[in-house]
């Protein structure tokens, strides 16, 4: 998937995880000293817990404060 920073959508961070995770899925996404996540395995992540919050009634354009 091409993105360009040209458009607005392209630079929102949803858009550009499941790039990566479509374009290069198996690469680092996160490393820490102890563990690895993929691009593939952030955007599953990043789905559940979106997933999760619609079901608790949260939606596009609510605030949600991540601890």
């Amino acid at each position: 998937m091409k993105l360009t920073l040209e458009n607005k959508e392209d630079r929102l961070f949803g858009k550009i995880l499941r790039a990566q995770a479509s374009d290069c899925p198996h690469r680092p996404f996160l490393v820490t000293e102890t563990s690895s996540t993929s691009y593939a395995e952030a955007e599953a992540q990043t789905n559940q817990l979106a997933t999760g919050l619609a079901e608790l009634g949260v939606s596009a354009g609510d605030r949600v404060v991540l601890l």
